[in-house]
């Protein structure tokens, strides 16, 4: 049975991990488009359209990089546990921190054949990178939730005692389907005097 619960907060940590890899890179996409492409940023007219190959490969960059950051404050721990809006302040670090990571290493990499990174590519790349990676994280939250609630329990509970304590930890297992717990019964302690 633990082998199994491992294995399926293995697999979702990866999916998570992937899909975020996946997030990074279209939202830095996103922003090279509506930069460029979309008309809503007005261009210079002398301005150049940069080669596209240059954001490919600083998506391409910014996405393993983002999963390593987001490894390292903990958004990969299975079983997810509390609400959605626990997480938010941890994914807005870890794409602020990813970014200027990503900012910074632009400064450091030039290459005189192409033109510098748009400054308002990485502004626009912020708010988009946050708004897919937060939709892409919301949608996985739900599924894993769902999963865990149409799974079976794997551990089963006895809780010693039937006082206020114990029905707060009944109402806690019943609340988070994520622990795969159920409550096997209630245990009454015996008064050894008597």
């Amino acid at each position: 049975m633990q082998a199994t619960r491992d294995n399926f907060d293995a697999f979702c940590s990866i999916l998570a991990g992937i899909a975020d890899a996946l997030s990074a890179f279209c939202g830095v996409m996103l922003a090279v488009w509506i930069r460029f492409d979309s008309g809503l940023v007005p261009l210079k007219h002398n301005e150049i359209f940069p080669p596209r190959i240059m954001y490919l490969a600083a998506a391409g960059v910014l996405a393993p990089l983002l999963v390593t950051i987001f490894r390292q404050i903990g958004l990969y721990v299975r079983p997810q546990l509390g609400p959605f809006g626990d997480k938010l302040p941890r994914i807005v670090r870890g794409v602020s921190i990813t970014l200027a990571t990503a900012l910074a290493l632009s400064f450091v990499v030039r290459r005189e054949t192409w033109p510098p990174y748009s400054r308002t590519v990485a502004l626009i790349a912020f708010f988009t990178v946050l708004l897919v990676v937060l939709v892409e994280r919301f949608v996985l939250f739900r599924i894993e939730l769902h999963w865990a609630r149409r799974t079976a329990p794997i551990r089963r509970i006895l809780i010693i005692g039937v006082d206020d304590l114990a029905a707060r930890i009944r109402r806690a297992l019943e609340r988070e389907p994520r622990l795969r717990s159920r409550l096997a019964g209630y245990l009454l302690p015996v008064d050894p005097g008597g």
